[in-house]
């Protein structure tokens, strides 16, 4: 394994491996790779392109490879400081070579708007009224039906949420902690007119009334 996989790895690692942090290898200067990390939910995945387009062509004219127009800041890297930077909305490239990162801002606001929220929830039967629980097929089946009406309850939940304005979940507390740049004073109506996109996923762990 090269250094280029062995970070970013560490990168997916320091993420928990979520489903809404992007991590890919890209080309950079003489040959070289870089690794480009961002929060899918907090950056335009196109504008992001359109960046690195601007960023290659500057390469290829010896000019500096960031943009003017982009508030950036090229330094050392540091998990701990990429980790912060990039729950803080920013777009991490990675230098693997010379071992600094460069930082963009490429925010963008329809999607700063929207929040994905993804529960994993482990459940136990008791009793099935149909038996053969054990069977693969019937598990996933019940698994299914269960996860299509808990998902159905939390969207009505979240519903009723925001239409009192109420953040009783605490995501104006995470927003705040580990995406300040979303966060306003007047949460609670921002709250309000967020798309919240909550993702549910039911797995059975034990069937039966026996431990």
């Amino acid at each position: 394994m090269d250094k280029v996989e062995l970070m970013m790895k560490s990168m997916q690692k320091a993420f928990y491996h979520s489903s809404d942090f992007t991590v890919r290898q890209v080309d950079w200067r003489n040959g070289s790779s870089a690794i480009l990390c961002f929060y899918a939910s907090l950056v335009d995945a196109k504008e992001v392109q359109r960046i690195l387009d601007t960023i290659y062509a500057r390469l290829d004219t010896e000019k500096p490879y960031w943009s003017e127009t982009l508030v950036s800041t090229l330094e050392q890297f540091t998990m701990p400081q990429a980790v912060e930077r990039i729950c803080k909305g920013e777009t991490l490239i990675v230098l693997t070579d010379s071992g600094e990162m460069l930082s963009l801002t490429i925010l963008n606001e329809v999607n700063r708007k929207t929040i994905k929220m993804d529960y994993t929830i482990d459940i136990e039967v008791d009793e099935f009224s149909h038996d053969k629980l054990y069977e693969n097929n019937i598990r996933d089946d019940v698994q299914a039906m269960i996860q299509k009406k808990v998902q159905a309850d939390f969207e009505e939940v979240l519903k009723i949420l925001q239409e009192q304005k109420s953040d009783t979940l605490g995501v104006g507390r995470h927003i705040r902690s580990y995406h300040p740049k979303m966060f306003k004073e007047d949460w609670h109506e921002q709250f309000a007119s967020l798309t919240l996109e909550p993702k549910v996923k039911v797995k059975i762990i034990r069937t039966g009334v026996l431990r």
